[in-house]
């Protein structure tokens, strides 16, 4: 399987961007004999994140920043470092790869939930004192098809990716205006009815209404 085969969610968010005229800043990877790791901070690197780092070190799309893997401040090991050093728990259990610029909303992959070689879980984590968690896709490719179509809704409507939209705009919101999207991802709707986010989202009423909304809208479309 391609790299482009992997990962036609990431393929379309750059596309989706570069047509509109959006910023589309893909680093360079590092040299040879550079290989990305399938370990970081004693966690299974999800492996679309590998064919992510294999093609490109991170950069901007738009208003989405993905972490370039480096372990300097700022990096994927840097941004995950500091987060469990500001306080364990949630943070220790997800491993941020991108963050929404302007806002404190992170996409983190779930990789207790995926063994090494086996595709994790996306959630949203918003960086606030109550740490929600709002699980969006079942894999980091459908996570970001899903932004493609936040984005791509938000210039048709508005010309403009707004970090931090204005009242008005608040209809387009990712990723709660997106509820019937996500009911579609079976694996990940699998993955609820199981159980397997309610460590994470056990101690918050905003993330266990998340999890009721989604389950109730696959309900419907079936």
């Amino acid at each position: 399987m391609s790299n482009e085969e992997f990962l036609p969610g990431f393929e379309r968010l750059r596309s989706v961007l570069k047509s509109r005229g959006q910023l589309v800043d893909c680093l360079p990877i590092p040299p040879a004999p550079f290989q990305v790791p399938q370990v970081v901070l004693d966690a299974p690197l999800d492996p679309m994140l590998i064919a992510l780092y294999s093609r490109c070190n991170g950069g901007f799309f738009g208003d989405l920043l993905i972490f370039r893997l480096a372990n300097d401040e700022g990096s994927l090991v840097g941004t995950n470092v500091l987060a469990r050093e500001i306080r364990g728990g949630v943070r220790h259990s997800t491993f941020r790869f991108a963050k929404v610029q302007g806002l404190p909303n992170y996409l983190a992959t779930v990789p207790s939930l995926g063994h090494v070689g086996e595709v994790q879980p996306v959630v949203m984590s918003c960086n606030d004192m109550a740490d929600n968690v709002f699980p969006v896709a079942s894999s980091v490719d459908r996570c970001l098809d899903l932004y493609a179509t936040h984005c791509e809704e938000r210039l048709v409507q508005f010309g403009a990716l707004d970090a931090e939209p204005a009242l008005d705009q608040d209809s387009l919101l990712f990723p709660y205006s997106y509820v019937e999207q996500i009911a579609r991802d079976a694996v990940l709707v699998k993955m609820l009815n199981e159980h397997r986010f309610d460590a994470l989202i056990a101690h918050t009423e905003e993330g266990q209404e998340w999890v009721r909304q989604v389950l109730a809208a696959a309900r419907r479309l079936h």
